[in-house]
């Protein structure tokens, strides 16, 4: 799963937040993306719970993730709704650019780690985005 969480500033739901804050408005070009992603939280207790195992155990290569996809529409909402909590309104506008065939998917299946190790994330990807709106929330109050 790709690592997203504050600070992650290349990632999608980082942009999204940012740009929602800054201009209260966000312009969605849905595609049918699906993304697979996971609070980098969670990929450091993944870690330090697989050292509770003797490597011995181990495989080559485990998928450390959370089996969750969400799709861009999804994120923008989760965005949309973290600011009207606070207050803030956001315009949205969708532009629908889906084509038949296949789409981008960025999934991807960690059921061996998580069955192997006993081992479930703590975040959804809803939950890791509202991090991100709040952090960035937080971030630019401490610029004014």
């Amino acid at each position: 799963a790709s690592l997203i969480g504050p600070g992650f500033e290349q990632r999608l739901p980082n942009k999204l937040a940012r740009n929602a804050i800054r201009s209260r408005s966000l312009k969605i070009e849905e595609r049918g993306q699906l993304y697979g992603y996971m609070h980098v939280h969670d990929a450091a207790a993944g870690i330090l719970h697989l050292l509770n195992y003797p490597a011995s155990n181990w495989r080559s290569v485990y998928n450390l993730g959370t089996n969750e996809a969400i799709s861009i529409m999804e994120m923008a909402d989760v965005v949309i709704q973290c600011m009207n909590k606070k207050g803030l309104s956001v315009a949205k506008t969708i532009v629908d650019l889906r084509t038949e065939g296949a789409c981008f998917n960025s999934t991807l299946d960690a059921g061996l780690f998580q069955r192997s190790f006993s081992w479930t994330p703590c975040y959804s990807a809803k939950q890791a985005i509202r991090d991100i709106v709040l952090s960035e929330l937080d971030s630019i109050e401490g610029e004014q």
